[in-house]
C-alpha cells in the first residue's frame, strides 16, 4: 500500500524506527551523564533539569533584550521560582516523590527556596562545573544524533 509522497507503511515505520533509535541513543547518552552528576539518581537530574528551564521558560520564548548574559546564562533576577507541585504535573510524578527529590536537590546545593512554595536552580549552578559537564555530553550527544540522522534516507523529513 502507497501512502502520500510514493512511500509505503512499510517504509514510514522504517523511517519511524530510524529515528526513534536514533532519538533513544541520545536520550541514554545524557541519562548516563545526569546519572553521574546526580550521584546515580536519574530521577533528581530530570527534576532539576524541569525546575532550571521552567524558571526562564517565560525568557526562552521570546527573543530579544533581558536575554541570557554573555555566557548564555540568565541572571537570577531573570529567573522564576517555580512550585513542586508544577514540576510534578509536568513530569507525572507524584507531588510526594517531587517534593523528595526537591529536598534532595537543595540540600545539595543545586537549587534553592525562594518564598514558601518555589523553588530556583541559581545560575551559579547552571555555570557550576557539574553543569559543564553535562552540557558539554550533552552537545557531544547532540553532535552524533545529527550526524546520525544525516545519515539516514534523504527524505528522513519531507518537508
Amino acid at each position: 500500500m502507497r501512502r502520500s509522497g510514493g512511500r509505503t507503511d512499510t517504509e514510514e515505520i522504517a523511517r519511524r524506527r530510524y529515528v526513534a533509535k536514533a532519538s533513544l541513543d541520545h536520550f541514554l547518552r545524557v541519562a548516563a551523564a545526569l546519572s553521574e552528576v546526580f550521584d546515580g539518581n536519574v530521577l533528581a537530574g530530570v527534576v532539576f533539569l524541569t525546575i532550571a528551564r521552567a524558571g526562564v521558560q517565560h525568557l526562552t520564548l521570546t527573543p530579544g533584550p533581558g536575554g541570557p548574559g554573555p555566557d548564555g546564562v540568565y541572571p537570577d533576577e531573570l529567573r522564576r521560582p517555580v512550585s513542586v507541585m508544577s514540576v510534578a504535573n509536568f513530569l507525572g510524578l507524584s507531588y510526594e516523590t517531587t517534593r523528595r527529590h526537591v529536598s534532595l536537590l537543595i540540600d545539595r546545593g543545586f537549587c534553592v527556596r525562594v518564598g514558601a512554595r518555589g523553588v530556583m536552580a541559581p545560575a551559579s549552578v547552571i555555570r557550576g562545573s557539574m553543569m559543564e559537564r553535562l552540557e558539554e555530553t550533552s552537545y557531544t550527544a547532540t553532535h552524533q544524533l545529527l550526524r546520525t540522522l544525516r545519515r539516514g534516507p534523504d527524505d528522513l523529513f519531507p518537508g
